[in-house]
């Protein structure tokens, strides 16, 4: 197995994927692999979300979780293994939260030993600790690449709704920051990510979610996102400073900086 394997971004090395001990964007293998234990765990949380959800037990902090641990692993956002154990500690936190709820509101609403179910791995897995040794091990089984022998059909469409999701996750989070909500599409990105663990689900069965996931960033883009985002102050000063953009000043790297940055990667530097 490689050390590492990650596909999400065009720079992806030989256009197959980046398998060694760091991408081409330059995370870290260890970094790749907690970012896929973090997302196995996310698909726990959306386990007890949607069933929770269909009983009455709803969890804000846990739905709003998920969509800022999905921004969290798109390229360049986050390259901190120790922020990711973090993270992966308060995903288990959330969703075992859930768990409880979901399984009393099973209990009460329908009795019997299904309710006490503790369901599949990533709605119930328990790290021993939490060192990076124990996490890593256990990413290593999850991963991308974890099943040889899944159709390869399928695990493309699920990476491609996982993609999807985490584009959405990345102007959902804005959104909130902003003070938009929308717990529509929190749900929504709990039920696809669901999807992606469905053994049921073959080519035909996934095929329209990623279309489905364009409809569902269209449609919350309604009226009042128009006026928000296209006809405000702030819409229009932002656009008077488009208008009058001549580049950004080039900046020194700071001494402790030891690269050589591809001139993306510097423009980005000079921006921050």
């Amino acid at each position: 197995m490689p050390e590492m394997f990650c596909y999400q971004c065009q720079e992806t090395l030989q256009n197959t994927g980046c398998v060694r001990r760091g991408g081409v964007c330059g995370k870290s293998a260890d970094v790749s692999n907690l970012q896929d234990l973090l997302i196995y765990l996310l698909k726990g949380i959306s386990f007890w979300g949607t069933r929770g959800r269909d009983m009455g037990v709803v969890s804000p902090e846990a739905d709003l979780f998920v969509a800022q641990a999905l921004f969290a692993t798109i390229t360049n956002a986050n390259f901190d293994p120790a922020r990711f154990v973090e993270l992966i500690k308060k995903a288990i936190s959330l969703r075992d939260a859930l768990r409880e709820r979901a399984q009393a509101a099973c209990f009460e609403q329908h009795g019997g030993d299904p309710c006490r179910s503790s369901g599949p791995d990533w709605a119930g897995w328990h790290p021993a600790d939490y060192s990076l040794e124990t996490l890593l091990e256990k990413s290593l089984t999850v991963g991308i690449m974890s099943d040889p022998e899944l159709d390869p059909d399928v695990r493309s469409l699920r990476e491609l709704i996982i993609y999807g999701l985490k584009g959405m996750a990345a102007y959902t989070e804005h959104a909130y920051v902003a003070g938009g909500r929308d717990d529509s599409v929190l749900a929504f990105m709990q039920e696809a990510l669901e999807a992606t663990t469905r053994a049921d689900l073959g080519v035909e069965g996934l095929a329209a979610a990623p279309q489905r996931l364009g409809l569902e960033q269209a449609a919350h883009l309604g009226e009042d996102g128009w006026r928000r985002f296209c006809d405000s102050a702030a819409a229009r000063a932002l656009r008077e400073r488009i208008r009058n953009f001549t580049g950004l000043p080039a900046l020194p790297l700071p001494a402790a900086v030891r690269a050589e940055l591809r001139p993306y990667q510097k423009a980005g530097f000079d921006f921050l």
